[in-house]
């Protein structure tokens, strides 16, 4: 079903709402079907909804000839059309979907429909106090085929860019459930204050893949939030980023569990008073400029059956790679390891402070690169006592051992 047959223009000076909906009425009439929309710029101010029980497809010629330029401000596409008899039946791809500063400009709104397929798509420029690239809503069910929840969406080649939150998981009054999501291939450039994945309001992400890209055009930004009692876990992640202030942010009510894969970022992860970050098999690196991680009575849990656990700082120059506030406890299974490593240049005064854990924790590692620019570099192994690291000519290298019965870490080796 051609927009152009129904008389949209696609020049990018009309308003061509009228003819898409005509369009999308045909295809609902007809069963189901793919809006096309040849190349071109689409002015359109009125939401297009893809309706109850219809298996509909929005297709353009690709991200960068054909572009749907919503100049409302509610939501540009609304999906609600619920559990269609096979998954992937609702999908949009292979145009832009393009918004304004409106308030509220939301670019596409799913409400509990599993399945939807979002493939070679750009969603851009919702960056209003309310706006959102992708918001996947579970809201109570309101009828047949409709369970309350957003699962099995597929994100295949996505750019969310410059928009308020690129993807928002709420629940809204039905189930906390956005399993089984598989983001293939995302890429978010964040804004100001931007954030990339929003997790919020008591939703679980759980038995996902979770892979993308973020880089932070402003600061500060934050990669990915949970927060409201929300969930992240039983997922394999793949987390590659730059610029963001903050790469994962837990509220007190939040927690985050991440399993296989390696993250990488450059900026911080936030834990408030009650958060939990756990690590399963999976590690962690920050990156030159990393802020690494700020706590207010966070935990880290290392649970030490899986063995590979692991966390690895690169310092850059004139920053501060600080794990272990004075409110900040290490908790590691017996049979993990717990690393900083990459203490490069930039000055002195970087300290590791070493907290009495709940459990006993396997062996902590430092490794100090470059002793000769940093000579300051400091253990502090309570709220009081430093320990300078040992200068030595090319490296030093010293594990500590927690030993439980006397409630204090002790140097295990040194090279």
């Amino acid at each position: 079903f051609n927009v152009k047959a129904d008389g949209a223009t696609g020049g990018g000076w009309a308003d061509d709402g009228a003819a898409i909906h005509a369009a999308i009425t045909a295809a609902v009439t007809a069963g189901g079907g793919t809006v096309f929309f040849p190349s071109g710029t689409y002015n359109f101010a009125s939401t297009l909804t893809l309706p109850f029980r219809v298996p509909l497809i929005l297709e353009g010629a690709g991200p960068d000839s054909s572009k749907l330029n919503y100049t409302g401000g509610g939501d540009a596409i609304l999906i609600a059309t619920g559990f269609v008899g096979t998954f992937l039946n609702v999908a949009i791809r292979d145009c832009t979907v393009q918004g304004n500063s409106n308030a509220n400009a939301v670019g596409i709104h799913q409400i509990n429909t599993p399945g939807v397929l979002y493939d070679n798509l750009a969603v851009a420029f919702f960056n209003g106090s309310n706006g959102a690239g992708i918001l996947m809503d579970n809201q109570p069910p309101h009828g047949v085929g409709q369970g309350g929840y957003n699962e099995r969406t597929t994100f295949r080649k996505v750019s969310v860019w410059q928009n308020t939150k690129g993807i928002r998981m709420v629940k809204n009054g039905g189930t906390f459930s956005f399993f089984y999501t598989r983001m293939e291939d995302v890429h978010f450039q964040l804004p100001t204050n931007g954030i990339g994945l929003s997790v919020e309001n008591g939703a679980f992400i759980g038995n996902s893949e979770i892979k993308f890209f973020y880089n932070g055009l402003g600061t500060p930004a934050t990669a990915m939030s949970i927060t409201g009692g929300s969930a992240v876990g039983n997922c394999l992640f793949d987390i590659v980023g730059e610029g963001a202030k903050t790469f994962i942010n837990i509220d007190s009510t939040s927690r985050f569990t991440g399993i296989g894969y390696v993250l990488q970022n450059d900026g911080a992860i936030n834990l408030a008073s009650g958060a939990v970050y756990i690590f399963t098999g999976c590690a962690l690196e920050f990156g030159d400029g990393a802020c690494g991680v700020r706590s207010s009575n966070g935990t880290w849990v290392f649970p030490g059956s899986q063995g590979e656990a692991s966390l690895s700082m690169q310092d850059g120059a004139n920053e501060n790679v600080s794990i272990g506030l004075t409110s900040f406890a290490v908790v590691s299974g017996p049979n993990s390891n717990f690393s900083i490593g990459g203490f490069t240049g930039g000055g002195a005064g970087r300290i590791l402070n070493l907290r009495s854990p709940s459990v006993s924790p396997g062996a902590l590692t430092i490794l100090n690169q470059d002793p000769a620019s940093s000579p300051g570099n400091r253990i502090c192994t309570g709220t009081a006592a430093n320990v300078t690291l040992p200068v030595n000519a090319d490296s030093n290298l010293l594990t500590f051992i927690y030993d439980s019965y006397l409630s204090c870490w002790y140097l295990w080796s040194y090279r």
